[in-house]
This record gives structure tokens, sequence and C-alpha cells, in this order.
């Protein structure tokens, strides 16, 4: 159960990934691709009573679909696969392409 919990946490740190633009849209896959793994940092469970656990994390990603907005933005589909200790946890994120631009 507390994988699962990893899990999920680890996930919440790979939105917070993207939010912040640390991975660029040439490293996200288009639809049918696959991204190579992305390292995470190491996590530890904790539980009371038992040795503490260290858990090696790492992700990658795959394109499920594309689709162009009304406005021409680019929305991407990604399977979102978090290893933890080599165990596959999957997840789906929604992506879009923004554009930036300097004045």
């Amino acid at each position: 159960m507390e994988m699962e919990r990893l899990a999920d946490w680890t996930f919440t740190e790979i939105k917070e990934i993207f939010l912040k633009n640390e991975i660029s849209w040439d490293q996200i896959p288009g639809k049918g691709e696959r991204s190579s793994s992305f390292p995470m940092s190491e996590a530890t469970i904790e539980i009371p009573a038992c040795k503490d656990k260290k858990i090696q994390r790492e992700f990658h990603l795959t394109g499920r679909g594309e689709k162009q907005g009304l406005k021409g933005e680019i929305y991407r589909q990604l399977g979102v696969y978090v290893f933890l200790n080599k165990k596959k946890y999957t997840f789906r994120l929604p992506v879009q392409k923004i554009k930036v631009s300097i004045e």
C-alpha cells in the first residue's frame, strides 16, 4: 500500500516538473512514440517498527494521442509510466504546447 502512495506522490512531482517547464516540448513524445527514461531522486519508505526502505524512481512517457485546437494550439495525451524499484505504475496526463511570445 505504501508503494501505491509513493507512486501517486511521484506522479504529483512529475506534474510539477511539467508545470515548471523542466521537460521541453521536444522531449515529449508524439503519438506512438516513447521517451527515454527520466531519473528521479531516490525515495524512502518509513514504516514504524520496520527498517527504512530506499526506493529507486524513474519514469518514461508515451504519446497516446495528439490533437490540434481551434486556435492552432497542440494537445497531447501522454501515458506516464512510473517505475519504483522496477515495478510499473501507469498514469495519464494531458499536455498543451504553449506559444511563448517575446515582445
